[in-house]
């Protein structure tokens, strides 16, 4: 034979299940509000008629603390559970396609959805509120290779401004991915986070070139500024130069430069690096040295007239 405790178990089980049987999708918006999911099993219990069940809701303490339009919500739903459950399955496709142009669709699920949106009906949440949580509980759901869409372009420019200055932590990918997600965090569409973003990586390379801090606050890139250096580069070791990162040990040499005492540093001359490179081991071996060789042997041949001149 059952004991109270088993016999108390199986009626709150019955209970719950009468509910979600007589009122579908209400049960499971009454499951947000501890009292209305009280009041709602004494109804199914005591089979209450809508009108009984809407006075008793006016009465409980969440009624007088929500706003008004919640308020009509949310008792609209419950006196027509029919029309109710078809307003959450719109409501849910309507954060779903939000998710998908976020770039955030492969962590949404059909069961989050609905949640996320009943959620923000009961807050009552605007658009850009709405946005915000639909941002908050998916970011960590999708691995930053499965981003795409608004997000996902946002954390490429994040990453692009990052190469721009010279930028490259371990963790760039989270950085980038918090800057970039920093505005969606609060339903905004603007770069509002890259802005931010930005700041921060001028004043990193004002730290470490100081020598150009002047012309990063003009609004040059560390790439702007590395480009003649960088095309020297190209020209005299005979690279591509798209193939020469701001990280290559002769380039950050030459643009971080030297500091005597009581002077601020000083950025090495184009025209010395490009006497630099020449001191390098791969210059030997291009055709610009065989060619400076060569007339060089010239020269000297002319001049001990082993050659004609």
């Amino acid at each position: 034979m059952p004991t109270p405790a088993q016999k108390k178990k199986a009626a709150a089980a019955k209970a719950a299940a009468n509910l979600k049987a007589s009122y579908g999708f209400v049960a499971t918006l009454a499951a947000k509000v501890p009292e209305i999911r009280t009041l709602m099993q004494r109804a199914v219990r005591e089979k209450w008629t809508s009108e009984r069940f809407q006075m008793a809701v006016a009465g409980t303490k969440w009624w007088k603390r929500t706003p008004a339009q919640t308020r009509q919500w949310i008792t609209q739903q419950a006196s027509d559970p029919a029309s109710a459950t078809r307003n959450w399955a719109t409501g849910a496709n309507k954060i779903s396609m939000i998710a998908g142009s976020m770039g955030l669709s492969k962590g949404m699920t059909n069961a989050i959805a609905r949640d996320i949106w009943i959620d923000t009906q009961l807050a009552g949440y605007d658009e850009q509120q709405l946005r915000a949580v639909v941002y908050d509980r998916l970011t960590g759901r999708v691995p930053i290779n499965d981003i795409g869409g608004e997000f996902g372009s946002l954390i490429n420019q994040a990453k692009e401004m990052a190469s721009a200055y010279g930028y490259a932590p371990g963790d760039l990918d989270k950085q980038a991915k918090d800057a970039a997600g920093l505005g969606l965090h609060y339903g905004d569409e603007s770069q509002a986070g890259l802005s931010l973003w930005e700041t921060k990586l001028k004043n990193y390379a004002k730290s470490k070139y100081g020598a150009f801090a002047d012309r990063i606050d003009a609004g040059e890139t560390v790439r702007d500024i590395a480009q003649p250096y960088i095309d020297v580069y190209g020209q005299v070791l005979e690279v591509n130069p798209q193939d020469v990162g701001l990280n290559d040990a002769l380039l950050q040499k030459a643009l971080q430069g030297t500091s005597e005492a009581g002077k601020p540093p000083a950025a090495q001359a184009v025209w010395q690096f490009e006497q630099g490179l020449r001191k390098d081991p791969r210059w030997g071996f291009t055709n610009n040295a065989k060619q400076a060789t060569a007339e060089v042997a010239t020269t000297i041949g002319k001049a001990f007239g082993m050659i004609g001149s």
